[in-house]
């Protein structure tokens, strides 16, 4: 029987020096295990039917079938499964498909191994991760003029920058001395001032249009 306290992990990646690197990094966790690991996007349709992990750390870019190619499959065979690409690159309209997929996270592969955990830790929790260094390459690639971005007030632009960061409502509430569901009910105000629908987009467009720096 699986231990509850554990985070069950899958490590899918067509390199074998990049498994075992993954391996050992998390493997220095007490709360991780790893249940598996694949080679393809065929291997790991075949492996997280059987072992069902809580993560699946999946390489984009894999030869044949790329981690995009089988996403949906992979949250229909496992739904419970949350997914986080590792990858050298991805650009922001891919990201935002593979969200609306079953996406909950991406890392870059020369991110930090501190980055990976946290991202593995985040999602686990409910959250969305996606590191931020990719959120402000993506911001300087285009910027966009928004009449909705002049309805947002002091406190909701405090709560962006936040989220921009990686927090989670709970470190949100800390580090603005205000409750959970203040947080709460700021970020479905912010919603649908600017109509997106997860913390990451939100995230991808804060960057976009420098509200974080203004």
């Amino acid at each position: 029987m699986a231990d509850p306290s554990r985070i069950r992990l899958m490590i899918t990646d067509d390199h074998e020096v990049v498994r075992e690197g993954l391996r050992q990094i998390l493997s220095l966790q007490a709360d991780f295990e790893i249940v598996a690991e694949a080679v393809s996007a065929d291997d790991t349709l075949k492996k997280i039917a059987e072992m069902r992990p809580d993560v699946l750390i999946l390489d984009v870019w894999m030869p044949k079938r790329t981690g995009i190619d089988v996403l949906p499959e992979i949250v229909k065979v496992s739904p419970e499964t949350r997914v986080v690409f590792l990858t050298a690159y991805i650009d922001r309209q891919q990201v935002l498909d593979a969200l609306k997929a079953g996406l909950r996270g991406v890392v870059l592969k020369d991110s930090a191994s501190e980055i990976l955990v946290r991202s593995i830790r985040r999602v686990v929790a409910g959250d969305y991760w996606i590191d931020r260094s990719t959120l402000a390459d993506w911001g300087k690639q285009t910027q966009r003029t928004v009449p909705a971005l002049n309805l947002l007030t002091d406190r909701e632009r405090q709560v962006i920058r936040e989220i921009v960061g990686g927090a989670s409502n709970k470190d949100i509430a800390t580090a603005l001395s205000i409750t959970e569901d203040t947080v709460k009910r700021h970020l479905t105000h912010i919603f649908d001032k600017i109509g997106v629908s997860s913390r990451l987009e939100l995230a991808l467009y804060a960057v976009e249009n420098h509200i974080i720096d203004s």
